[in-house]
């Protein structure tokens, strides 16, 4: 979470050692959590070059999770960029908003680990981490904030828990202090370096007894020093409710502080909270966003969405919004100043009456990867249960196809009739009487074909596609010919 300045903050995105195997709901936590610590632009790894006229799945690098056109699922993954381009381009206004600047000090390397909870601060106060280049050149402070020069503000600097520090760093943080920073940390007592090591370490013990005074972490803990002060030994959170300053984000109803991960960006007309489901669990959490007077708005990064809130209530801190998110689901609560024309409600979800669509059901296989052309499943099973080879170990895209009426006759006004599929490995299109209604990558896989369907007898497909993993596994089994061509088909074998 190193601060810069560009409006981007890039992410080499799904390296691993999972060749062929994973989906996209798979992958969904993975870029949640990074969207979550402060990512918005995404670079896969790896998306090798094969061109379609090559064999598949293709020669790739050793690493890496690969998505490209050679996955096997890849004619379906539309919907699942387009989530992720949603979630990278709304994360990509605005300024994050932080409480707490950690400096991570100047020892010979630095390395910021993944975004985790300061017992100190505690859940619910977001935070950046700072070099010495930003202290130096690119932080004043405004109205007693840290400020930096693309305006995102600060309550408190926090120090690295070491005794050493640059001469240079600790001069600037006594002018910021001296301008009415709060600065939190442990009182150094020598430079960081070896060159002129004498006369540095000289200079750091003079600035910090002016700094610190009788501040020792225990009998006195804080100075003040100029319009601002030193702290030592005070808890990060205390601190911020003593200038009562509530947490930005509070997790509530059904949900614990780690079911849920959040970040915070604002712009002039708007604040954007992205909010993660991390559990296997579907929440019904109750949370309070650290926002007044404006309306919250549910914007949906899987199908682009903008829904009217219609369960939330001023609080006080700020805005409690009641939320649904399905296992590993994510969204957008927006509040806007005003609220505009264009949101939908979105249609009830409540089950009210269950119709089975029965098998049988013929699926049809693409030529040349060693199924039939198609095949009757009496009910439906997993390909890999399946007893015909060819079948069992299918990979690429299959389409179901079956007939259903409606279960009693012809909707009435507000009526939703939704189809839902139960489990898919990985990715399934389902189209009614010809037309696309939608692509399901994620629980619940489930689509309102409402609009679709009409009186009579309606034409079902269900397009599934799944990884190269089945392929792979029945060409290492194999005796004769191997459908698949790839550098890294023993390794996923082991």
């Amino acid at each position: 979470m190193v601060h810069s300045f560009p409006t981007r903050r890039s992410s080499d995105l799904f390296t691993s050692w999972r060749h062929w195997q994973d989906g996209p709901f798979d992958l969904k936590p993975i870029a949640d959590r990074a969207f979550c610590d402060g990512a918005n632009h995404m670079t896969f790894h790896t998306s090798a070059h094969n061109p379609s006229a090559t064999d598949r799945p293709g020669w790739v690098y050793h690493a890496g999770t690969h998505i490209g056109p050679s996955i096997a699922w890849w004619p379906m993954a539309g919907a699942w960029i387009d989530y992720l381009s949603r979630c990278s381009y709304l994360l990509q206004q605005g300024l994050f908003v932080a409480d707490v600047c950690y400096y991570y000090g100047d020892q010979g390397f630095n390395f910021v680990p993944p975004k985790h909870v300061d017992p100190s601060l505690g859940y619910g106060y977001d935070y950046d981490v700072v070099n010495a280049n930003v202290i130096c050149s690119c932080m004043e402070v405004h109205d007693g904030r840290l400020t930096l020069l693309d305006g995102l503000r600060y309550e408190l600097l926090v120090l690295p828990d070491r005794v050493d520090i640059s001469p240079q760093v600790l001069a600037r943080i006594e002018q910021l202090v001296l301008a009415g920073a709060t600065v939190v940390g442990r009182k150094p007592t020598r430079s960081n370096g070896l060159e002129d090591y004498s006369r540095q370490d000289g200079e750091v013990r003079e600035i910090a007894d002016r700094l610190w005074g009788p501040c020792d972490g225990d009998r006195c803990k804080e100075r003040a020093y100029g319009r601002g002060k030193i702290v030592w030994g005070t808890p990060l959170r205390q601190l911020l409710r003593a200038k009562d300053l509530g947490p930005d984000f509070v997790a509530g109803g059904d949900a614990n502080e780690s079911d849920l991960d959040y970040i915070h960006r604002r712009t002039p007309n708007a604040d954007i909270y992205f909010i993660s489901n991390r559990t296997d669990c579907r929440l019904e959490p109750a949370c309070t966003f650290r926002v007044t007077g404006r309306t919250p708005e549910l914007w949906m990064p899987d199908t682009g969405e903008i829904r009217r809130c219609q369960a939330w209530e001023s609080v006080d801190g700020g805005t409690r919004v009641s939320l649904s998110l399905a296992p590993h689901d994510s969204v957008f609560v927006v509040f806007r100043d005003s609220v505009e024309n264009s949101q939908t409600t979105a249609r009830a979800q409540t089950v009210t009456e269950a119709h089975p669509v029965a098998g049988p059901w013929r699926v049809h296989f693409p030529e040349g990867w060693g199924a039939p052309a198609s095949k009757v499943f009496p009910e439906l099973v997993s390909w890999t249960e399946d007893s015909d080879w060819g079948v069992k170990h299918f990979s690429g895209v299959a389409a179901y196809q079956n007939h259903f009426k409606l279960p009693s006759g012809p909707l009435a006004a507000g009526d939703v009739l939704q189809l839902d599929l139960g489990r898919v490995r990985f990715v399934a299109e389902v189209l009614v009487n010809g037309h696309s209604v939608g692509v399901l990558w994620k629980p619940p896989f489930r689509v309102d074909i409402t609009d679709a369907v009409r009186q009579g007898t309606n034409e079902l497909v269900v397009k599934v596609a799944n990884t190269w993993s089945n392929r792979l596994v029945g060409d290492a089994l194999s005796e004769g010919r191997d459908f698949c061509r790839t550098n890294i088909a023993k390794s996923l074998t082991l």
